[in-house]
């Protein structure tokens, strides 16, 4: 695990994830999926998200995991640094 991101803040982490997914651009047009193999369920991004678009959801034979909810996510891409697992890419569309 990477953790060079340790001592950064979460908008420099945004920031910098931005810029992956846009080629640098600030506003680009973007959805966030979560990779259900990396996400461990621990719900940091659904606590960091302020549109209430990621969901913490029990599955009895698959465990705990996180959901983004596609109609609520505005794809600002603030969950994406809380991820400590990198579940969760964000898209240009």
């Amino acid at each position: 695990m990477n953790n060079d991101n340790i001592e950064k803040k979460p908008a420099e982490l945004k920031d910098q994830a931005l810029n992956k997914v846009s080629g640098g651009s600030k506003h680009p047009y973007m959805y966030c999926t979560i990779d259900s193999d990396l996400c461990k369920g621990c719900g940091a991004c659904a606590n960091s998200c302020d549109h209430f678009a990621i969901d913490v959801v029990e599955i009895s034979d698959r465990g705990t995991f996180c959901n983004i909810n596609d109609y609520e996510c505005v794809g600002c891409g603030d969950c994406i640094p809380y991820c400590k697992f990198g579940a969760i890419k964000g898209h240009m569309s």
